[in-house]
């Protein structure tokens, strides 16, 4: 993704564009640096959310300001639950324990915003991702869904490849051979320094 990045940036002649892979609880830049910053469905899948608001703030300047999104409740994307359910069902084992509910409500968004950031605003955003079939929706989900890709590297490629083909034929039966809408909501909770 690193490469992908400074490949466009090159090709678009942006030559203000650094990336670096860092620890969100320990970001790789100094107090008051920056102008704003983001978490784009990152920050909400730390251990230490705390930690990672706070040092978000500390590297923003005065009044700059923060997005962080988090995903809405399962329950509002029928497919994704769908599918999540067949992934739990499919797995040889027990999924290992869950991490940190998500800022799954617009109140857990801003008080957990609100502890390192000042006028939070949360904001609900939706859209919908077609995909021709429900095999590519899947086939998205494993190479792309943060729970679903350290699912697939705890079970070793051996054991995933019997986990995938369960859940690929389970979603095709049940969602259909034909096109899929993936219904995604999201709240984007902004916050100043």
């Amino acid at each position: 993704m690193i490469a992908l990045l400074d490949r466009s940036a090159r090709e678009r002649g942006l030559g203000n564009i650094r990336a670096r892979i860092g620890d969100g609880h320990a970001l790789p830049y100094p107090d008051g640096g920056h102008d704003a910053a983001f978490s784009l469905f990152g920050l909400m899948f730390f251990p230490d959310r705390a930690r990672g608001f706070a040092e978000l703030r500390r590297i923003l300047r005065p009044r700059a300001r923060a997005v962080v999104s988090s995903w809405q409740p399962l329950d509002r994307s029928p497919a994704l639950a769908a599918i999540v359910g067949m992934l739990q069902q499919a797995l040889p084992e027990p999924a290992p324990p869950a991490p940190p509910p998500p800022l799954v409500t617009a109140e857990a968004c801003r008080a957990e915003m609100g502890r390192s950031f000042g006028a939070v605003e949360v904001h609900s955003v939706s859209s919908q991702v077609p995909f021709p079939s429900a095999s590519e929706l899947w086939a998205s989900m494993e190479r792309s869904m943060p729970p679903v890709v350290l699912t697939r590297h705890r079970l070793g490629e051996q054991a995933w490849a019997s986990v995938s083909a369960r859940v690929r034929d389970t979603v095709t039966v049940r969602l259909g051979t034909g096109p899929v809408a993936l219904d995604l909501h999201a709240w984007f909770s902004v916050g100043t320094a």
